[in-house]
């Protein structure tokens, strides 16, 4: 009797232990596939307003795609920066400088590099994708005093921001269409869902609308969680052979964040 009562758990876990391994169902949704036909980028900065509810100046923003750097002659470098100002800078002061080292073939993440800085702390964080992990050490400095964190991430095929944004941009979806990937901006993985809206005219340009949205994936249990800072996330591209980012509005918790290219340059 005591044999039997023994052996019912274990064959109980023997039996289960296959279903404690299965892939979560999100998993299966994800669709990355090759960047789409409209890849090609050529070397361009982007310059950027941002507002609270388009109305208050908040700051402002630049990115550069493809500019040659001899120091990577193996790597497309993406960059983005900018700082608060005005008004916005008074109660947040925030400077920011991201770097994406990606692989010119298909855009695909190498090594991300930011440095954040607030008025009371300085934030470093390198995050390394490989073909089996993402792996993310963060640094802060804070009050004279340092301390570091190592996050790992065990997925091949997550994205950094740039590279999420060239792999959408290179897609061509129809109205209705949606991409679903796996971001990792930082030291937290993300599942994203990029849905095509439609068709705009915005300032006399035809734009092509996405819907963003975002849920928070859980490093050890894989689940999905509720992201509550970003309530809503729309952008538009321009619909030509340039597809670019034009405007960019989030409804986040601390009000409506947008940001409106004002400019490009070509070198």
């Amino acid at each position: 009797m005591k044999l039997m009562n023994l052996k019912t758990p274990l064959l109980a876990l023997f039996l289960l232990a296959p279903l404690s391994h299965a892939k979560p169902q999100w998993m299966s949704e994800v669709n990355l596939t090759a960047p789409g036909p409209n890849l090609k980028v050529r070397p361009i900065e982007l310059t950027y307003d941002l507002s609270w509810n388009g109305s208050v100046t908040a700051g402002q923003a630049t990115i550069r795609f493809g500019h040659p750097d001899p120091r990577y002659p193996k790597s497309f470098i993406a960059q983005s920066y900018g700082e608060t100002v005005g008004f916005a800078r008074g109660l947040f002061p925030f400077d920011f400088n991201y770097t994406s080292f990606l692989r010119p073939a298909n855009y695909r993440p190498q090594v991300f590099v930011a440095d954040e800085k607030t008025k009371k702390e300085q934030k470093l964080t390198e995050t390394r994708f490989t073909s089996k992990s993402v792996t993310s050490t963060e640094k802060k400095v804070k009050n004279g005093k340092t301390s570091s964190s190592v996050s790992t991430f065990s997925y091949p095929n997550a994205l950094g921001v740039h590279s999420a944004v060239l792999w959408v941009r290179s897609l061509d979806m129809k109205p209705g269409q949606e991409a679903v990937f796996v971001v990792m901006p930082f030291k937290s993985p993300y599942l994203c869902r990029v849905k095509h809206l439609g068709n705009e005219v915005m300032s006399s340009r035809r734009t092509i609308k996405y819907d963003l949205s975002l849920q928070k994936i859980d490093k050890t249990t894989l689940e999905l969680k509720a992201y509550d800072k970003v309530k809503s996330l729309v952008l538009w591209i321009s619909d030509d052979a340039e597809r670019l980012p034009l405007e960019f509005r989030s409804k986040v918790f601390i009000g409506d964040v947008r940001a409106v290219l004002t400019s490009r340059s070509y070198q």
